[in-house]
């Protein structure tokens, strides 16, 4: 090659290079704006109990004073502490997906599927009564649509919190009953 399209070569690299740090560069956010908007925050260890509605299915569940989790809906017996115990630990840090509306009308309500709501969860906590309506699944099934607790957001869920909700609906949490030990003559 030719020093002089050699140096015309190393001209244009440099002159793209430059192009790309200096106007092709995306800022750093600062930490605030990383933080995202969540649905719920609490610590599991607040939750004594909570209820599940659904087009006329019921879950209701209680923790008692020493820790066990009850079912008093459906049907009245003791719960699979296991399955409630990571059911409340996922609520912890509930993310949104993003906002959709930050401002709400009651009357945009019925068209995301919030009034009547799909799904009602309602937590009892050391706190008091928290409640939150989910609404329809977006279009392309990506989340499902959730009223923020003061009821003026509207906010997308990723899916797997509402469908986990929906299989604790479907399959209420009783304790596997063990096998019993074979007879023995």
């Amino acid at each position: 090659m030719k020093p002089a399209s050699t140096l015309a070569m190393l001209a244009l690299l440099l002159g793209l290079g430059a192009y790309v740090f200096f106007y092709e560069r995306q800022p750093v956010p600062a930490e605030s704006a990383k933080a995202e908007t969540q649905i719920l925050q609490l610590e599991p260890a607040q939750v004594r109990g909570f209820s599940l509605e659904k087009a006329g299915q019921r879950l209701v569940a209680e923790k008692n004073a020493k820790g066990q989790w009850h079912l008093l809906e459906p049907q009245k017996t003791l719960a699979d502490a296991a399955l409630l115990d990571t059911f409340v630990d996922h609520l912890k840090d509930w993310p949104a997906a993003q906002v959709v509306e930050p401002n709400l009308n009651a009357s945009e309500k019925k068209d995301f599927g919030l009034e009547p709501p799909r799904l009602k969860l309602e937590l009892k906590t050391s706190q008091g009564v928290r409640q939150f309506l989910l609404g329809n699944k977006t279009p392309i099934n990506s989340g499902y649509y959730v009223l923020s607790e003061d009821g003026k957001q509207l906010l997308l869920s990723y899916v797997n919190l509402p469908e986990e909700m929906e299989r604790l609906l479907a399959h209420p949490p009783v304790p596997s009953a063990s096998p019993s030990p074979p007879a023995q003559k």
